[in-house]
């Protein structure tokens, strides 16, 4: 059972590999060492205003700590076949979940680490790393405790493994990972789930029913009824705006900015590749001319809510923030996509 929970460990992370090339290529890389850049340079002038004695510092460290003691990584990698091929090894089932254990372990103290030090120079500046010390030893406790829990309830109260119980886990935990990475490739036998969603109804309900508009017309059904491309633009759009209403302005306002609708645009891209089937007659550069089209609706809408969002009343600020985005949509529209699309 140990070697099977191995072979298992390592032809996910064969596939991740795989994945890995294709979702960190040179232009993302770029804009996280950018926006990694931003953080930096925003979080060393937060640390250069902090005062000493801070109780709200403290009390939102432990917060942050408590929430990430609950971020927990477990994957058993079990299927709906173990049910029956593997009821005869039931007895070795606990063999098997100690490598799932001992990963979600490994990875509970290294992200509650990870997330101390990022935290190290608040305390240090504030001559309190006692205080980091020991909320980070209990977030270790709770996150312990939680994995603990969460292997327990795979069990019924006489002992027995609950394998439908197992198996749906895992396939929520499959689920969001490959959901992730499915918004960078197509994962191969990846689905995801559609739900009509009425309020955005007059999306689609204004687009001209002609010909020259089946693709921008299927388009716009995909993002607003598809679960991933939907959640993740009313993610990324609600995130980039609460940054802006939060920062006080300045050139790290208007690089975020940009960089958000980067991201955003990047990750709707694939939706040429969701609709796929050749229509007939229609051309097939009108399904370019569509994409282009919701990247600039979306652009369009990300920069009226990002200039009533910004922190700042300086007219010279907002012309760059305007220009920053205006450029990106452009880029992506006009340059990027189109050499997306012939790289294949």
């Amino acid at each position: 059972m140990k070697k099977l929970y191995q072979q298992r460990l390592a032809r996910e992370i064969k596939a991740l590999l795989g994945y890995s090339k294709y979702i960190f290529n040179d232009h993302f890389v770029l804009v996280l060492f950018v926006l990694f850049g931003a953080v930096i340079v925003y979080y060393a002038q937060f640390i250069r205003d902090l005062h000493e004695g801070s109780w709200l510092i403290k009390i939102a460290a432990l917060a942050i700590m408590v929430l990430a003691s609950f971020v927990k990584v477990l994957p058993l990698y079990l299927e709906e076949a173990d049910e029956i091929f593997l009821l005869p090894k039931e007895g070795q089932i606990k063999i098997y979940l100690a490598g799932a254990r001992n990963i979600a372990i490994g990875f509970a103290i290294i992200f509650n680490i990870l997330i101390a030090a990022a935290m190290l120079p608040i305390f240090v500046k504030t001559n309190e790393l006692w205080y980091l010390l020991i909320i980070l030893i209990v977030a270790i406790i709770i996150s312990l405790i939680n994995i603990t829990n969460k292997l327990n309830r795979l069990f019924y109260s006489d002992g027995l493994f609950n394998w439908e119980l197992a198996i749906k886990t895992e396939e929520r935990r499959s689920h969001r990972l490959y959901s992730v990475i499915n918004m960078f490739v197509d994962v191969k036998g990846f689905t995801t789930s559609v739900k009509r969603r009425r309020l955005f109804d007059f999306i689609t309900n204004s687009i001209k029913k002609t010909q020259n508009n089946i693709y921008l017309y299927l388009f716009s059904k995909i993002l607003v009824r598809d679960n991933i491309y939907f959640s993740l633009i009313i993610r990324l759009f609600i995130l980039a705006n609460l940054i802006l209403v939060f920062l006080n302005g300045g050139i790290i306002s208007i690089i975020i900015s940009a960089l958000f609708l980067y991201l955003l645009l990047f990750q709707i891209i694939p939706v040429y590749r969701a609709a796929d089937n050749r229509i007939f007659p229609v051309k097939p550069e009108l399904k370019v001319i569509a994409l282009q089209k919701i990247i600039y609706v979306i652009s369009l809408v990300y920069i009226v809510a990002t200039q009533l969002c910004f922190g700042s009343l300086d007219i010279r600020e907002r012309l760059y923030l305007l220009g920053a985005n205006v450029v990106i949509a452009g880029l992506m529209a006009l340059w990027y996509l189109p050499r997306k699309l012939r790289k294949g």
